[in-house]
């Protein structure tokens, strides 16, 4: 049995999470969050700080006429299964927050962009399970995804 103060390293210093997908999400044109059809996301523990960082990647493109801004983010939710459970505060995507490829010029057809940000959670419950999910957006017209990566960094 451990004792007051002593490290229990599966739970102070749990895991890092990856997740990676490469096939394409072609010709989107949602305006609401949604996964697609090749999710990207990952399960991780949270540490007995309660706190980690969840950083993300994507290369993605806005397309075309009309003009349009494409957003890429993460939604947050609680439990294992990826894209279930109940979402975390501060687990919502937002534009405010994601990556985002804006409308191309006058005279371009296609606006590629890849980018990378963060998003650092704090208030998690020690050993308890999490899931992240990459989600996209357009404001009008469509957008293309290539390749998304995310990845879990426990803080201690």
């Amino acid at each position: 049995m451990p004792f007051a103060g002593q490290i229990i390293r599966a739970l102070d210093f749990p895991p890092t999470a990856w997740a990676e997908q490469q096939a394409n999400e072609d010709n989107f044109g949602h305006a609401d969050w949604q996964t697609g059809a090749n999710v990207c996301g990952m399960s991780f523990m949270a540490p007995t700080s309660g706190r980690g960082t969840i950083f993300f990647h994507c290369r993605f493109g806005s397309i075309g006429s009309p003009a349009t801004n494409a957003n890429v983010s993460i939604h947050i939710r609680a439990g294992s299964t990826v894209g279930a459970g109940t979402t975390i505060p501060g687990g919502i995507p937002s534009e405010d927050d994601s990556l985002e490829n804006p409308a191309p010029g006058v005279n371009t057809t296609t606006n590629r962009l890849g980018a990378a940000t963060l998003r650092h959670l704090t208030g998690l419950t020690a050993g308890n399970t999490y899931n992240a999910v990459m989600v996209h957006q357009v404001v009008s017209g469509t957008a293309t995804i290539f390749h998304r990566t995310m990845l879990w960094v426990p803080s201690p």
